[in-house]
């Protein structure tokens, strides 16, 4: 390798550092998000009825 392909390495290595670390504030960010939402989120109330309802078809067992 020359000189010049060193210089280019590095400076490609050094834009993936900089995007890593930008991926790794947004996922910061979404779990900050995520958390101060479940924290503040009151339990959701689910109404079913029995026509909502779908069962699994039962499958026999081979023999």
């Amino acid at each position: 390798m020359d000189k010049n392909e060193l210089v280019e390495l590095k400076r490609k290595v050094e834009q993936h550092e900089k995007t890593i670390v930008q991926l790794m504030e947004i996922l910061a960010a979404t779990n900050r998000l995520l958390s101060e939402m479940k924290s503040t989120a009151k339990s959701p109330t689910i109404h079913l009825t029995t026509k909502t309802l779908k069962y699994p078809r039962k499958v026999s067992s081979p023999q």
